[in-house]
């Protein structure tokens, strides 16, 4: 009898310590966005939308680049940028820049970043159209 009483406190503890209570609400941002890469003579382009939670990144694939956009809320109407691109050699994704490319902009408001180096261009217009909060 003892041990019936003791699984069930036992159960309780494990599940408020281990926060399997509610999580805080996270924040989701809509994006629409038009991509042009150019590497070397070959040139893509996805125009496209995606919801993306605030603070994680959009992964746009070419056949042998491949382009990841952070979009992260900065205040109650801004929005940060970074994007890393990569590279595919065999089956491996090689990183271009060792830095992200970073930008800013405002909730509703279209943004077009250009970036060059050597024979490869990036061209980016992106809008981040609203956002809500997920429970």
């Amino acid at each position: 009898m003892l041990n019936r009483a003791i699984i069930p406190s036992a159960l309780v503890a494990l599940a408020l310590a281990g926060g399997l209570g509610h999580a805080a609400p996270e924040t989701v941002l809509f994006c629409n966005y038009d991509v042009v890469l150019t590497a070397d003579d070959s040139v893509g382009q996805i125009n496209s939308r995606a919801r993306v939670r605030d603070g994680h990144v959009v992964p746009i694939e070419f056949q042998d680049h491949k382009i990841d956009i952070l979009v992260a809320s900065s205040s109650e109407s801004g929005v940060e940028f970074a994007i890393t691109l990569f590279e595919r050699h065999e089956e491996y994704w090689y990183r271009i820049n060792p830095e992200p490319l970073q930008f800013s902009g405002e909730l509703g408001i279209p943004v077009q970043y250009q970036w060059s180096d050597g024979d490869l261009s990036l061209d980016i217009a992106i809008s981040v159209s609203g956002q809500r909060r997920l429970e």
